[in-house]
């Protein structure tokens, strides 16, 4: 899940899921490389990314 606020978001899905009684498997927060931060704004994708198993991020 991608989150506009970052590590302040984060705590709040937390809560949320704890809320629901959702337990957590794992949990990682990534800070975007400059790469993520290009790709994202010019639409583009990197030849080859899907064919590496990258995942495909889920908008929130």
């Amino acid at each position: 899940v991608r989150l506009a606020g970052g590590a302040d978001a984060l705590a709040d899905v937390v809560r949320a899921l704890d809320a629901e009684d959702v337990a957590l498997a794992n949990l990682q927060l990534h800070s975007p490389s400059l790469d993520d931060v290009f790709l994202a704004k010019t639409g583009r994708s990197l030849e080859g990314a899907e064919e590496e198993g990258e995942p495909e991020a889920v908008p929130a």
